[in-house]
């Protein structure tokens, strides 16, 4: 009986959903941040989010370790997405950061001047290029 009953627990198991994925989304623009959530959280994503670079720190810091990608505006109130990609570098050096911008990518990177970043979405996106963004850069090894 004792392995009658432990039989069943194996393929329970293996039919568990993966963990689920946080995303960080940092933007100012509320339109952007309701878009982005609807979107990933639609594709069961756990999503975070920041109205500023400053709010992107502190959830960083109140999550160590919790989320696996950001979705980081360039421009920004209190303090923008260099200055913000910095101090997430400093607590988690390991998270994957996408940058977004209405810049193109080469002034972006230019002003920016940083490699690391995992990804840049021009604005505006798509949900199409969105998703195709997040579905990339989770799918690279750590």
């Amino acid at each position: 009986t004792a392995s009658g009953s432990a039989a069943p627990a194996g393929p329970v198991r293996e039919v568990t959903p993966p963990p689920v994925t946080t995303i960080l989304l940092a933007d100012d623009e509320e339109a952007v941040l309701s878009f982005c959530r609807r979107m990933l959280m639609r594709d069961g994503h756990r999503v975070l989010e920041a109205r500023d670079g400053v709010e992107a720190v502190e959830s960083v810091r109140a999550h160590p370790g919790e989320i696996d990608l950001i979705l980081l505006d360039m421009t920004m109130p209190r303090m923008g997405g260099r200055e913000a990609y910095e101090a997430i570098r400093a607590l988690d050096p390991a998270v994957k950061v996408v940058l977004s911008s209405g810049f193109s990518e080469s002034e972006t990177v230019a002003r920016f001047g940083h490699a690391g970043l995992a990804g840049f979405l021009h604005k505006p996106y798509s949900a199409q290029d969105l998703r195709a963004m997040v579905r990339d850069v989770l799918s690279k090894g750590a």
